[in-house]
């Protein structure tokens, strides 16, 4: 939380000495951002283009714990931080000061307001806070790379929501996160509405009610958990259980090939493996398995082949193992070339 709020003080000094606001101060913040990615992409201390795994160590001070109770607490003793902070701001002497630099900085510093001071502190904090935010963030799933941590989308993520709900409000930002967040959900691959059950006969809707209905209890023998869920609402299901009634929807067809983009985004180390290892059951009973997957060493360990693309041509074609050992793999999320002899 300090070290993003020192950033944020180093980016705030360096755009406003030069009298950058509105869009072009918007634009220098995501400028920098890119640049942070660039050479996090490019150092091995940060995992290169791979990105880093964290252990699991469950104490409080590593915001790690046994179950999800634990993280609900603490992301909501964030919030109301953010809030207190918020509301301090929205009645303190600084937050009208931040409102008279915003309207009109001439008139503000015309009445003593120095507004490089006022728009550098709001930097920092601004920084701390969503420090915090990401600190948890990578607890939560025990995985960073340089995408999710300097990454444009994670950026305008976290400004939407404070556009949507209302700038200048106090609950505005948190009834809009939470808003999109909830229509996110709804709209996946899934129908959020509808129940696990009901999911299922749309997977099949070309096959016939009566095919469905007969393959849909061989699907679910897979997938254990989400068949003990099968009438609840496929937007209450976890992640994970999201990710497996996807795969039980595509398997409704009876593929000879399957294929899955990103199939470990967004889920816990422990729901990751559960994944691959429905994938590699699959891939054991005769289906054909074509990931693209960007927990390269998690994929490689379940797979039988793997190919690296370098500017969309084929550079590398090996057995999954062979390649696993390579030090080329390291070189081509380090940016090397990979085109051999």
């Amino acid at each position: 939380m300090a070290f993003a709020a020192g950033v944020g003080a180093f980016v705030g000094a360096a755009s406003f000495r030069y009298g950058l606001k509105g869009s072009y101060f918007a634009l220098v913040t995501l400028a920098f951002a890119e640049v942070f990615r660039i050479v996090a992409t490019s150092v091995s201390f940060t995992g290169a283009g791979v990105g880093l795994m964290l252990p699991l160590q469950e104490s409080a001070a590593n915001m790690q714990f046994a179950s999800r109770s634990g993280f609900i607490w603490l992301m909501l003793g964030l919030v109301a931080l953010a809030l207190c902070i918020t509301a301090w701001l929205k009645n303190s002497r600084f937050g009208a000061y931040l409102q008279a630099v915003r309207d009109n900085e001439d008139a503000a510093r015309a009445i003593g307001v120095n507004p490089f001071s006022v728009k550098l502190i709001a930097t920092i904090l601004s920084g701390g806070l969503m420090g915090a935010g990401g600190a948890f963030y990578v607890q939560v799933f025990q995985y960073i790379d340089p995408g999710i941590a300097f990454g444009s989308h994670t950026s305008v993520e976290a400004l939407v929501g404070a556009i949507v709900g209302g700038l200048g409000t106090l609950w505005g930002p948190l009834l809009g996160a939470v808003s999109l967040h909830i229509l996110a959900d709804l709209t996946r691959n899934l129908f959020g509405q509808l129940t696990v059950y009901q999911n299922l006969e749309l997977g099949g809707i070309t096959l016939g009610m009566k095919t469905t209905h007969e393959r849909i209890p061989e699907v679910l023998e897979f997938f254990p958990r989400v068949k003990e869920r099968l009438h609840s609402q496929a937007s209450t299901l976890s992640g994970g259980e999201q990710k497996q009634l996807e795969i039980g929807r595509a398997l409704l067809l009876r593929p000879k090939v399957i294929l899955i983009d990103e199939p470990s985004i967004g889920l816990s180390p422990k729901l990751v493996q559960d994944v691959f290892h429905l994938l590699r059951k699959l891939a054991d009973q005769g289906t054909t398995v074509m990931m693209v997957e960007q927990n390269v060493k998690t994929a490689l360990q379940f797979s039988d082949d793997a190919i690296a693309l370098e500017m969309g041509q084929m550079v590398l074609h090996k057995p999954a193992s062979e390649l696993l050992a390579d030090p080329n793999i390291e070189r081509l999320f380090l940016g090397g070339n990979l085109h051999t002899k």
